[in-house]
């Protein structure tokens, strides 16, 4: 397959709608956001409307540089919702940040990138990744993340998505997924932390790649009813997944990988280790000087107080380490014979 990049897509557009050249694979990369959100407009507009498009792909942000400058517009949910190519400096301004990427365009494949929606399925909670605020997963959990890149297929265009070898060496466990003709939007990945650490996810680090296939296939020999995907997640980025039929979610299980690692960590906690220790010497010291108190109590002294209040005398003798199983029997006999007087 052969692919021809094309940046000018405000311009292009319109002649690429009617049939790429050479039938060659046109692969859009927009040079700025206001670009992208004119040509996404326009393909959404058309494949939704029945239109079948031939040979077009869009990645938008399309990084082919060994380092790419973007900069990102934040809104109030913390979520990323503007991401121009090509910025030098954010210069400042609030709710912008902006980030250096590593390049996304290989010989054969396309690096796609850790986006800012993300939802834990070990906690089922969503959450948002920005510069300066990664997210952490600890052993054992699984996460829903979607990528940083927009993408647009048309009708005989696929693509499969499988685990970039250095997030494999990391620990990290993916899933390889199809993309079905016609998608776009932005896509999910399943990731697992298979590891004995934790591992942190940052905005726009190297996440999976992505293989592009284009269909043996005659726009004639599509039908509409099957032409292209039209599933929940077109369109989107990550949402709340809900079971199958025939699956569903029982209760939370009390042993979890998290939950172990939380109480693991909270045993191993040195001030834990420390505060037990302090507690141990100053129970034994309070034992000590209890015994020794006792031991100069005369033995009619103590039935005395036990046939006042044996209950609260039981109580005391109970929390005395070391000495409680001879008082309990003291206690216990002048019970005993109190209740026999």
């Amino acid at each position: 397959m052969r692919l021809r990049t094309i940046k000018d897509v405000q311009n292009s557009l319109p002649g690429i709608l009617r049939g790429c050249p050479n039938d060659k694979v046109c692969l859009l990369a927009p040079q700025n956001h206001e670009a992208f959100e004119e040509a996404r407009r326009i393909l959404e507009e058309r494949i939704n409307s029945g239109q079948k498009i031939w040979n077009v792909i869009m990645i938008y942000p399309y990084c082919e540089e060994e380092r790419t400058r973007l900069e990102l517009s934040i809104n109030r949910e913390c979520e990323v919702s503007h991401v121009q190519a090509g910025i030098q400096s954010s210069g400042g301004r609030p709710g912008h940040s902006s980030i250096t990427v590593e390049k996304g365009q290989e010989t054969a494949s396309y690096v796609l990138h850790v986006g800012d929606v993300y939802y834990d399925i070990s906690r089922d909670k969503k959450g948002y990744i920005k510069p300066g605020k990664s997210l952490t997963l600890n052993p054992g959990d699984t996460a829903l993340i979607s990528t940083m890149e927009y993408v647009f297929f048309s009708h005989n265009i696929v693509g499969i998505v499988s685990p970039a070898v250095r997030s494999l060496e990391s620990g990290l466990e993916q899933e390889t997924c199809f993309i079905d003709p016609g998608y776009y939007g932005w896509l999910t990945e399943v990731i697992s932390n298979r590891s004995n650490r934790t591992i942190t996810i940052e905005y726009g680090a190297p996440l999976c790649k992505l293989w592009i296939i284009k269909l043996d296939v005659a726009p004639e020999g599509v039908k509409p009813e099957e032409d292209r995907y039209k599933g929940p997640r077109l369109g989107k980025k990550v949402e709340i997944p809900t079971p199958p039929s025939g699956i569903e979610k029982g209760d939370e299980s009390p042993v979890l990988p998290y939950k172990l690692h939380e109480r693991i960590k909270r045993l191993e906690d040195p001030w834990s280790a420390i505060t037990l220790t302090v507690m141990g010497i100053l129970l034994g010291i309070f034992a000590t000087f209890a015994l020794s108190l006792i031991g100069n109590i005369p033995a009619s002294a103590l039935a005395q107080a036990a046939a006042l209040n044996p209950i609260a005398f039981s109580i005391l003798v109970l929390a005395i380490p070391g000495s409680y199983v001879l008082l309990t029997v003291i206690c216990i006999i002048i019970l005993l014979k109190r209740r026999r007087m």
